[in-house]
């Protein structure tokens, strides 16, 4: 399986936890920046075999806004701690490179200081990918006009010789008006840009958001396999007592090492021809409600020509 980094702006994080596992499962993301989480500080949601580093907000005790970043458990990785007004969090996370990840939620009506964003970059450890919903619009990523917060973006991009990973897919959709916008960004240190492919996933996962996919380009970066271990309850232990019987002149041998070597030996080829192995692939996420018609119908929303909400699948230009 491929390098994948993700995007999304979930709108909730618990009310979406089983979209996020669906996107887990297909993708198997090192690491995936969520938006407009709505966590507050008492609910500590986990999903198996990734970590979380979050940023909440409360206002009127309700959780507004805010992200995370869930990152597989299989690399090694460590929080960044920020010095930002800005709803944003960081990780460094090691798969044969460094990379520097941060995810980032603008709130659209939020003005922001030019120098907010300069100091958020000054922090981040190059190579660095940002990930996020900067609620900007601009001709650059695909956007018809340029409003002030996509000028702000642009700026910020140039003065500190950024790229931008887009291409010129749309990721928004605003139901109300059933258009289409680009207000999600995969911006990076120029050092990498040609190292990552830009794709968007073709279901809104039940939110108003695309996710963003980015896939390494280089096929000697993979996800580490768990490692294989046996399964005791398929064992033929009849068969394994037969193989693990020791020859009666073992009890001859002078050296206890040897005598050690030989005995160790004999069970473990009597185990591995008698008791079968896990395969070390990645398990995919349980979803213990999950059933064969809940199969039917995701499989008749993703169908072109298939009418759900009023919207017409797929959407995508």
């Amino acid at each position: 399986m491929a390098i994948n980094l993700l995007s999304w702006n979930c709108h909730g994080f618990r009310t979406h936890i089983d979209d996020i596992k669906n996107i887990i499962n297909k993708y198997l993301p090192i690491c995936i920046a969520l938006q407009e989480t709505y966590l507050t500080p008492e609910k500590d949601p986990k999903i198996k075999n990734y970590s979380i580093q979050r940023k909440d907000n409360i206002q009127n005790g309700r959780g507004v806004g805010r992200v995370a970043l869930l990152y597989s458990q299989r690399f090694s990785s460590r929080p960044l701690d920020l010095d930002t007004t800005l709803q944003a969090v960081t990780i460094q996370i090691d798969f044969k490179m460094l990379l520097t990840i941060c995810a980032i939620y603008i709130p659209p009506n939020l003005t922001i200081n030019q120098n907010e964003l300069n100091k958020l970059v000054y922090q981040l450890p190059a190579p660095f990918i940002i990930l996020g919903d900067w609620n900007g619009h601009s001709s650059l990523w695909g956007s018809r006009e340029t409003n002030v917060r996509g000028f702000q973006i642009e700026k910020f991009i140039s003065d500190h010789n950024l790229c931008l990973l887009n291409d010129s897919s749309h990721i928004y959709l605003h139901a109300a008006t059933r258009s289409f916008h680009t207000l999600d960004l995969a911006i990076c240190s120029p050092s990498i840009l040609a190292q990552w492919n830009f794709s968007v996933d073709e279901d809104l996962n039940n939110s108003d958001h695309f996710p963003i996919i980015l896939s390494h380009s280089s096929n000697n970066l993979t996800i580490p396999k768990q490692p294989p271990h046996f399964i005791y309850e398929r064992a033929n232990w009849q068969v394994f007592k037969y193989l693990s019987e020791l020859a009666p002149d073992i009890v001859h041998l002078g050296d206890i090492d040897a005598a050690v070597d030989v005995v160790s030996n004999c069970i473990i080829k009597a185990a591995e021809a008698t008791i079968p192995k896990t395969s070390g692939k990645l398990k995919k996420l349980n979803k213990p409600w999950w059933n064969e018609r809940c199969s039917e119908v995701n499989k008749a929303k993703k169908r072109p020509g298939t009418d759900f909400d009023g919207i017409q699948q797929p959407l995508i230009s």
